[in-house]
């Protein structure tokens, strides 16, 4: 059965659509004058044959005012929001584990090792240009989050016993900082020089102290708790928005979408009509959307059953992705083996593939 990948971005073998999402508006090239399109078009298309490397399947994704931006694991890439044929930007990027961002006109992802050059942070012009090298760094990163003064992410470093670190740089280069150092990790994300990370206080014991949703100033200073409390359960899925929006979970199960202010008080449970949780929050344009494990993206908003955007069919699905830039975007691909491994002995063949077809597609969900 081939293999379906969505992301913030999307592809094949996908279910309609359902709700109105508001068609998405851009301004062409020629002018003040707008595109429109509507939910569930798609924007770029594309189909290869090749070795099964993989490489064009999008796994990240993010968008501006003009184009949508996404990464195969070797290079990145933009589509007008128009639509068209896609552009590629920088050829051997490396974007690495939810470690793509755009903000104020210029990317930055998280490089991942390749065996001769280590794990970076760099960035670049979104209209094109050169990389930058902003950082250099030991361990394996995961989530790089940007908010317009800041680029901070979050590395796990291998030791006795192990180390996991929140790491902040200036968009521009500079001096590489600590802001937290644990033995366990955090879920967080990032606004206005705030880290809002859910886990337990950098440096402390967890042997005698609970998971915390705890805020942490890029600029120094020590965190403030904004909800404790939890016991056996723990927040995760961190988005930040006008509140601070996360899943309270017990073992990996979430149990409820939690929202509390900022500034921190009582949190609130959000109604969703008795609806089925999903397994995945973003928070974009001013809206809360989840995506649940069958590939549903869908919008939430509180006392209201959430409304769905997208459907995927029963094909197995993996990393969504979204990118934000006044509308919701989503791909994915669809991967068939055409050519199987045959053993040169004349054996039966193995089930090892050698080549394959990778169809991409791209769409855009509106608003």
């Amino acid at each position: 059965m081939p293999r379906l990948r969505i992301c913030v971005l999307v592809l094949a073998a996908c279910g309609p659509l359902s709700g109105d999402g508001g068609t998405d508006t851009t301004d062409t090239e020629e002018g003040p004058g707008m595109c429109e399109v509507l939910p569930g078009t798609a924007i770029h298309t594309a189909t290869f044959t090749d070795a099964t490397t993989h490489l064009y399947a999008p796994d990240q994704l993010v968008a501006d005012q003009a184009f949508v931006y996404f990464a195969d694991g070797r290079a990145i890439h933009r589509v007008p929001r128009c639509g068209g044929p896609a552009e590629l930007l920088i050829a051997d990027a490396r974007p690495f584990n939810d470690g793509l961002a755009l903000a104020d006109g210029t990317l930055f992802w998280i490089a991942g090792d390749d065996g001769t050059v280590g794990p970076r942070i760099l960035s670049a012009p979104a209209a094109g240009g050169a990389p930058v090298v902003l950082a250099e760094f030991a361990g394996y990163a995961h989530r790089l989050r940007v908010d317009g003064e800041t680029v901070v992410w979050n590395t796990a470093v291998s030791g006795f016993p192990d180390e996991s670190q929140l790491l902040a740089v200036p968009v521009d280069g500079g001096e590489t900082r600590v802001l937290a150092r644990h033995r366990h990790g955090w879920d967080f994300d990032l606004a206005d020089g705030v880290v809002y990370a859910a886990g337990y206080l950098p440096e402390s014991d967890p042997a005698a102290s609970d998971r915390l949703l705890f805020a942490l100033p890029v600029a120094g200073g020590p965190p403030s708790v904004l909800v404790e409390g939890f016991g056996d359960e723990r927040p995760t899925g961190v988005e930040v928005g006008e509140h601070v929006y996360y899943f309270r979970t017990q073992g990996t199960d979430p149990m409820a979408i939690e929202r509390v202010s900022r500034t921190g008080g009582a949190p609130r449970v959000l109604d969703l009509g008795g609806a089925a949780l999903p397994g995945e929050l973003l928070h974009a344009g001013g809206q809360l959307y989840g995506v649940h494990d069958s590939g549903a993206v869908v919008r939430i908003t509180d006392g209201m059953p959430p409304d769905v955007l997208w459907t995927a069919d029963a094909m197995a699905v993996a990393g969504p992705v979204f990118g934000d830039g006044g509308g919701l975007f989503i791909a994915d691909s669809a991967v068939r083996c055409v050519e199987w491994y045959t053993d040169p002995s004349g054996e039966p063949p193995g089930m090892s593939c050698v080549r394959e077809t990778i169809d991409v597609r791209v769409l855009s969900l509106g608003r």
